[in-house]
């Protein structure tokens, strides 16, 4: 039975969560382990701490391995230093190691990364700061043992050695597990583009990979409950400094505006002031750019604002798409103090004198920078109501920020994907992926489903506990709906989703 398990880093916050169900659990993952950009746009690459590693055991006695990865190294070539490292396992027991080394050599060392030297291709990747793509043949035997590498999607060896031993921790001429990481040079080298496969006898060369995330793109059925209420904000930053308005004047937020994290309608906006004032408030949405274009909509009116927040709900709600950028604008009667600043004092906002009667321009021109006045950094816009897909495609993932949720047996999603953005000669697999936790009593079971063609298919149940989250995931080697290897077209035309399975 073969073996294939891959990974490009892209959904993780954080390095821990790729052992929450996809990597098997192990407790050398920590700080010094982390995430910089991948080797092509919108993707990431991963980088350990010394000592530190992920694992993952395929339960399969395969002699047959081929590793297939990327590499980037961030410091001057040079010295013998032990970096990133790929090592088969039967069990515990480390069989061989490919290590990458500062120089830029890579080397096949017996048992772990400091056993004895076996094979070594010297300057595989000669350049620091340079992506290099890899693809080794490691065969596990005692005597006969072997060691190829090929770089940069080349199709014939660039190093071949036989008659080696490559079974230094067990009397079995196999591996069941591989373990990633790094040895003792500390964050200096990246990998990317992760690709394990095994069998009993032969693994077809693939060259150089790419893994390509794919996150819904728009619902075609949906089930599940939006579970939670996303804000576009001007500022992350904090700060205790309250700022004051004035009156007839237009306030917007500093460009170039802010980013809507999803799709969906923007159904209120908000300030906050820490004493009440009597004034009449207006708010308003426009569209982004390097100054605000075009008026989106203008909220309801508040009346003399309390202490807190104050919600101005628009009478029709506005469409925001996400990675878009919008302008929110506040307008007063009368001029008041102590607007909540969750900003720098030093940024600077827009202004214009326009009367409060006569409201907002649809497209605002002679606009004058109001200097240091920082009272809009508290603005926020409400999206209340964005489609399901809209809070399951974030970048990364990010638990309870944005979610869907359902407890009934049975319901389901189901998500459009993007088209593949990159070209590619064959798809050598799609793996589904779904992060769940579980907030109720009892027992709660969920999968993911895959729809290629008229044919749906499922992960095993998984089981879920509470406040714990964890993935769902199948691989699909070949199309499940003609039985053979996938083509672009079929990849391409893939729909995915959650399903309460129990």
């Amino acid at each position: 039975m073969a073996w294939f398990f891959g990974d490009g880093f892209d959904p993780y916050s954080v390095v821990a969560d790729a052992t929450a169900g996809y990597w098997d659990v192990n407790s050398n993952i920590f700080g010094g382990s982390g995430f910089t950009t991948g080797r092509f746009t919108g993707s990431r690459s991963l980088n350990f701490g010394s000592g530190q590693y992920l694992v993952k055991a395929s339960n399969i006695n395969d002699n047959i391995h081929h590793i297939v990865f990327a590499v980037n190294q961030t410091f001057g070539m040079g010295g013998t230093s032990l970096g990133p490292y790929f090592q088969l396992l039967d069990g515990t027991a480390a069989q061989c190691t490919v290590n990458c080394r500062s120089n830029g050599d890579i080397v096949l060392t017996s048992g772990g990364p400091t056993g004895a030297t076996l094979a070594t291709f010297v300057g595989a990747f000669p350049l620091a700061n340079t992506w290099y793509a890899f693809e080794v043949e490691i065969v596990i035997h005692n005597t006969n043992g072997s060691f190829k590498l090929r770089k940069n999607g080349n199709s014939v060896d660039d190093l071949s050695v036989t008659g080696l031993n490559t079974r230094a921790g067990s009397a079995n001429n196999y591996a069941n597990k591989l373990q990633v990481g790094s040895y003792n040079v500390n964050g200096s080298a990246y990998i990317d583009d992760l690709l394990w496969r095994s069998d009993a006898t032969s693994v077809p060369w693939v060259g150089d990979i790419r893994c390509s995330t794919r996150r819904p793109s728009s619902d075609i059925s949906t089930q599940f409950t939006k579970g939670t209420t996303l804000t576009m904000q001007t500022s992350t930053n904090i700060s205790s400094t309250n700022g004051n308005i004035t009156a007839n004047i237009i306030y917007w937020s500093p460009s170039p505006g802010f980013t809507a994290p999803c799709n969906g309608y923007v159904t209120a906006m908000s300030f906050n002031i820490s004493v009440g004032a009597t004034s009449n408030v207006i708010m308003a949405l426009y569209q982004g750019g390097t100054t605000p274009g075009a008026l989106l909509g203008t909220t309801n009116a508040v009346i003399n604002p309390i202490a807190g927040a104050n919600n101005l709900t628009f009478p029709t709600p506005i469409l925001v798409s996400e990675g878009s950028t919008y302008y929110a604008a506040i307008l007063c009667s009368v001029g008041f103090a102590n607007i909540r600043n969750s900003g720098t004092a030093s940024i600077q906002q827009y202004s214009l004198a326009n009367s409060y009667a006569s409201g907002f321009p649809v497209s605002p021109t002679g606009l004058t920078n109001s200097g240091n006045n920082s009272s809009f950094h508290s603005i926020q816009a409400i999206i209340g109501t964005p489609d399901n897909y809209a809070l399951v495609n974030e970048v990364l993932q990010d638990g309870l920020t944005s979610h869907i949720y359902s407890s009934t047996p049975g319901h389901a999603d189901l998500y459009n994907l993007p088209a593949l953005t990159v070209q590619l000669n064959s798809v050598l697999g799609v793996v589904t992926r779904g992060y769940f936790t579980k907030s109720d009593a009892g027992t709660r079971t969920v999968a993911v489903q895959l729809k290629s063609g008229a044919t749906t298919v499922q992960t095993p149940p998984s089981v879920l506990n509470v406040a714990q989250w964890q993935w769902a995931h199948r691989t699909d080697i070949i199309n499940p709906d003609t039985g053979v290897a996938w083509t672009l077209a079929e990849a391409n035309a893939i729909d995915i989703g959650p399903v309460i399975t129990a």
